[in-house]
């Protein structure tokens, strides 16, 4: 069964969602201990087990280019966001939080739509303030 981790829980264990609509329990095999990575949106093969169907072994982590390749083969859905992190990065007093998808765009529908329809980044008066204060804090955003 195809799924994509959603959440890391800690000790070789992994919350996924499985591509039959059902949520898993994920174990991370011993022989993938430091040489197979998995994190937060990656795509993964699981096993399921037959007396317990909340549970699941990890058999195969897919990259990025072999992801699109289950979907090019109807294998995943098309729905599936292979850009998906989750990732946050928090800064300080100010509340500055700063949300960063798989590839390093910042997560912003209206950012993408610019990017998509014109192929820069346009940014407006707010934009450009906020771009500023980000760089005052350290943080030096990538577009």
């Amino acid at each position: 069964e195809y799924a994509q981790v959603k959440k890391m829980l800690g000790g070789a264990w992994v919350e996924a969602f499985c591509f039959d609509g059902k949520e898993r329990r994920c174990h991370i095999p011993g022989s993938f201990r430091k040489k197979v990575w998995i994190q937060q949106g990656n795509i993964i093969l699981v096993s399921l087990r037959e007396f317990d169907d909340r549970v699941a072994d990890i058999i195969h982590k897919y990259f990025v280019g072999e992801a699109r390749s289950l979907i090019a083969l109807k294998e995943l859905p098309d729905t599936v966001d292979l850009s998906y992190s989750g990732v946050q990065f928090d800064q300080g007093d100010d509340d500055v939080i700063v949300d960063f998808d798989y590839f390093g765009y910042l997560r912003n529908p209206d950012a993408y739509r610019r990017i998509r329809s014109t192929g820069v980044l346009g940014m407006d008066e707010e934009q450009v303030e906020m771009n500023e204060s980000l760089q005052e804090h350290g943080i030096n955003p990538v577009y």
